[in-house]
């Protein structure tokens, strides 16, 4: 089962999101919703942030933000946790995957095997256009 939160059955934010209905996720959409640096252009891009600039654009009080993308998050986890794939429309999709038992070692001490378990994981696949988007950077990141 996968939980999709874009489609038909998703409540539309039309009104609430100044006319355009949806928070856009690339930057060809940033007519509805753009995300300003305040920090350094390579800084992490926290949930206050995100909270600051969505309000920002939109009108809506900060903590009235704060609890709809709290409560989004909160949902993607239950989803994972109960064994559902959470898919997000040219966003990507997450998903829960077993990883393998292995052994380990201990760098102290090297001569004795640890086994490490195997054990459920998050995994991300990234849409195709937010893909495309990253490949642009491979430029800029392989001159560091």
């Amino acid at each position: 089962m996968s939980l999709v939160l874009a489609g038909r059955g998703v409540p539309s934010l039309k009104g609430v999101l100044g006319g355009c209905g949806r928070i856009p996720v690339f930057k060809s959409e940033t007519a509805c919703l753009s995300f300003s640096a305040q920090h350094s252009p390579m800084s992490n891009l926290t949930k206050r942030d995100l909270v600051m600039q969505i309000s920002k654009e939109t009108g809506i009080i900060q903590a009235e933000v704060f609890t709809v993308i709290q409560q989004t998050l909160d949902a993607i986890t239950t989803a994972l946790a109960s064994g559902r794939d959470v898919e997000l429309r040219n966003f990507g999709v997450f998903e829960v995957r077993l990883t393998k038992s292995r052994v380990g070692r201990n760098p102290k001490k090297p001569e004795k095997d640890v086994t490490i378990p195997a054990r459920a994981t998050v995994k991300f696949k990234a849409g195709k256009i937010m893909r495309q988007r990253v490949l642009l950077r491979t430029q800029e990141l392989s001159k560091k």
